[in-house]
């Protein structure tokens, strides 16, 4: 089949895009996906080429806010094609990146990246006008059957306010997500995604905002589903006082596969990054945390600090945190720290020795794990959509039906 006959239809500019990240894809061979030091995942296994991808359903979407702007990005190129052409895939490479500072894609990343640029299918644009200030999250249900491949524009324009929170749900076999965030001058955008897909299911994730100066970035994942989960976050602080704060959350369980690369790029004087990440893993199940804070020279007065803590609840769980400081300026903040333990033998004896059951105590020490990292988190909605993932992902394990919280 031809290069024409396999691309989706876009405008002029947007098909020789994905003409060259399709030419891109067909050059680069499968990575081999790495799990610490003895664990790979080959990823050619996916058959891309051959992937059998069905018209989407659009996702469901309430926005009930005056000024804000929620569209479908297909129908977007038409209606608003200035905002799109601007900023459409601008913050995912390292030659368009809006700084020049930005990390370069990873090889693992490459050959994904540029297939969902050439076939992505589906997806949204959501635009904050100058000043406009969200009273309501927007709320996104996208839902998986088969494959999917889906872009999220979001553009918050000087001195806006916007909060979005994505449910990724469905038993399909493929879905490549990637939401790219330009936050403008004083902006602040809060970005909630909520990931239960089922177990069979491979998802390729990618985050990236661009923050300029005196803006606010917040990101929040929360991570139950999927046999194999590659999730990339990326803030790149590109103006002076730019802020993100990155709260992750994940609970495997089975046979599932994480990977999680998050990252703060201090592009400029007085930003700060917080990058806060809490897991759990049962079974089997396997985690790897690559953690970036990168200081660049014009990164004077910054502060930087990342935290991984990972709870192994399975004879056979595997978790590898990996830090990383990458300072190149002796003017700045930095730290981390990462902690992969056990349940605590003495909280065990305690609630069992209040008449709790050797699993209802264990659920309830690992619900009280992830808790202080959902308290810090700014939506009541959002609270209580990540403990249900939580809680029903413990309930799952140990035989029990799930209930809606």
């Amino acid at each position: 089949m031809s290069v024409n006959d396999k691309l989706p239809v876009g405008g002029s500019w947007l098909q020789e895009k994905r003409r060259q990240a399709w030419e891109s894809f067909a050059a680069k061979p499968y990575p081999i996906i790495r799990y610490g030091l003895n664990i790979t995942t080959d990823a050619g296994g996916l058959s891309l080429e051959n992937l059998s991808i069905p018209q989407p359903k659009p996702p469901k979407v309430e926005n009930r806010n005056k000024g804000i702007i929620v569209t479908d990005i297909f129908t977007a190129l038409n209606e608003y094609p200035d905002i799109v052409e601007k900023h459409l895939f601008k913050s995912l490479g390292y030659a368009e990146c809006a700084c020049g500072n930005c990390i370069p894609n990873t090889a693992a990343n490459e050959k994904f990246l540029s297939f969902h640029q050439s076939m992505f299918n589906a997806g949204l644009l959501v635009y904050a006008p100058k000043g406009a200030e969200a009273e309501h999250p927007v709320h996104i249900d996208s839902r998986v059957d088969g494959a999917l491949l889906e872009h999220t524009l979001v553009v918050a324009e000087p001195l806006s306010r916007l909060a979005i929170m994505e449910n990724l749900h469905g038993d399909g076999s493929f879905r490549s997500g990637i939401v790219e965030v330009f936050a403008g001058d004083g902006s602040s955008v809060n970005f909630g995604s909520m990931q239960n897909y089922g177990e069979g299911l491979v998802n390729f994730s990618m985050k990236k905002a661009v923050v300029n100066k005196d803006a606010n970035m917040e990101w929040v994942t929360c991570d139950t589903g999927a046999r194999l989960t590659k999730s990339d976050v990326s803030s790149v602080l590109d103006g002076s006082g730019a802020r993100t704060m990155n709260r992750g959350m994940f609970f495997g369980r089975g046979g599932q596969h994480f990977d999680f690369h998050v990252n703060a790029i201090h592009a400029r004087q007085s930003t700060e990054s917080y990058l806060l990440t809490r897991g759990a893993l049962y079974d089997s199940s396997k985690a790897i945390y690559r953690g970036l804070i990168k200081m660049t020279r014009d990164a004077r007065g910054a502060i930087g600090y990342q935290k991984a803590d990972t709870l192994l609840l399975g004879e056979h769980a595997e978790a590898d945190p990996v830090p990383y400081l990458e300072i190149d300026n002796n003017e700045v903040k930095c730290g981390h720290a990462t902690t992969v333990g056990q349940v605590d033998a003495e909280k065990m004896f305690y609630l069992m020795s209040r008449g709790l059951g050797e699993e209802e105590a264990r659920a309830r020490i690992v619900e009280g794990f992830f808790e202080p990292l959902i308290r810090l988190l700014h939506a009541d909605r959002i609270q209580k959509e990540a403990r249900a993932l939580i809680h029903n992902g413990i309930m799952r394990n140990i035989g029990r039906a799930a209930v809606t919280l």
